[in-house]
């Protein structure tokens, strides 16, 4: 499957291959403006992006970081002392998706509209992504102008106001549907973390331009499912004469046995499952134990119960976490004091691990205390919570 951020051509987490000393090395490219900059982040990943001579920081080759991801990694590095960030977008995830899984988009670059429109047919037919041109909506693609290298760039996942997909004029149905699959959440393939599983990366026949392209990566912010699939659109071909150092044929990856592959040009059912995957809906249902625990007296009465909640697909089939999710928990203690109800709320985030069927949230009481008179008396209190899916 594929490689996905979240926030997979077949899903993907980036992972770290090693750590150093430093939070960010930094290298001059030898052929283009700028500097190479590996982050080390504190969680033990690592992200290496290139800066164009638009100053923008290049993922992968196509993937352009938003300011917003960008402080995400200056602000999650080893060296950085910083707690949050100044921004709240991607706080505490490096990647969004695109609400119910629908794109708004436009087309500024019309020489491309043919094969953006196949594109597009292409992942409707497919996935569960849907695309509606804009009208007046925030958040939105547009298919635009020709990037500062290679034939397509975009950016990963949503990100807030307008992003771009960046084509070169008459670029191939192939490029448009690979860069639409960053701009709903997908990585390259070869740099999910089992690669080396499959494939041989052969870095001595990739130029250094290129070579952080084949790199493995790790932000602890995505999620990677299945098996490694030669039939990715997210896959780079074993071969390509860009990446090559000054025109050798030798291939930048082979297989196992040595042998190569091509390019593949439709979606592959990894990718198509692996979007699929990130788009699923999951319903959360509360639900209370029937054990019901009173304890009464003359003047208190006290009641306590399990608040929990249990997952649902879309037909409201109870089921287990396709993925990790985050939610947020919320309890408030209403407490009555010198004749009046005072209110305290906490929150907290967890994560749901996959799997996971159902989860306590804490147990909810309601005391009642009265005097002999039976008017209510400080030391009347409940506690109650609630649960938000936040990601």
């Amino acid at each position: 499957m594929k490689k996905v951020y979240y926030a997979i051509a077949a899903l993907i987490v980036f992972i770290s291959a090693c750590k150093k000393e430093a939070s960010v090395n930094e290298a001059q490219s030898q052929n283009t403006p700028g500097k190479v900059i590996t982050y080390h982040l504190k969680n033990g990943g690592q992200v290496t992006a290139q800066i164009n001579n638009r100053g923008e920081y290049v993922v992968g080759g196509d993937v352009i970081l938003s300011k917003d991801q960008i402080a995400y990694l200056e602000y999650n590095k080893v060296s950085s002392d910083k707690t949050s960030t100044p921004r709240s977008t991607f706080t505490t995830e490096f990647q969004k998706l695109w609400p119910g899984g629908v794109v708004y988009y436009t087309i500024s670059n019309t020489i491309n509209s043919s094969n953006i429109g196949l594109a597009i047919n292409e992942w409707e037919s497919n996935t569960s992504i849907r695309f509606i041109q804009r009208t007046n909506q925030t958040n939105y693609v547009d298919f635009s102008y020709p990037p500062t290298q290679g034939s397509g760039s975009s950016q990963l996942g949503m990100i807030g106001g307008r992003q771009e997909i960046k084509l070169v004029n008459n670029a191939s149905f192939r490029t448009v549907v690979h860069e639409i699959g960053h701009a709903v959440g997908l990585m390259h393939e070869q740099t999910r973390s089992d690669r080396d599983q499959y494939i041989n990366v052969n870095y001595g026949n990739i130029n250094n331009d290129w070579k952080s392209q084949y790199d493995i990566y790790n932000l602890g912010a995505g999620y990677q499912t299945g098996t490694f699939d030669f039939n990715s659109i997210m896959l780079y071909r074993s071969y390509a004469v860009e990446a090559s150092v000054n025109g050798n044929p030798s291939p930048q990856m082979t297989k196992k046995d040595g042998s190569t592959w091509s390019d593949s040009y439709y979606l592959s059912q990894g990718d198509i499952d692996g979007v699929n995957y990130l788009y699923m809906p999951i319903n959360i249902d509360m639900f209370y134990t029937d054990e019901y625990v009173n304890e009464q007296n003359e003047y208190v009465n006290r009641s306590t119960r399990q608040a929990k909640i249990k997952f649902y697909d879309i037909n409201f089939n109870q089921m287990g976490l396709p993925k990790p999710i985050k939610i947020k928990i919320v309890s408030t203690r209403k407490e009555y004091n010198n004749h009046n109800y005072v209110y305290e709320v906490q929150e907290s985030i967890q994560t749901l691990s996959v799997n996971t069927q159902e989860y306590f949230l804490g147990t909810e009481i309601f005391q009642e205390q009265y005097d002999q008179n039976m008017n209510e008396v400080d030391g009347s209190y409940s506690i109650t919570y609630y649960a938000i899916r936040i990601q």
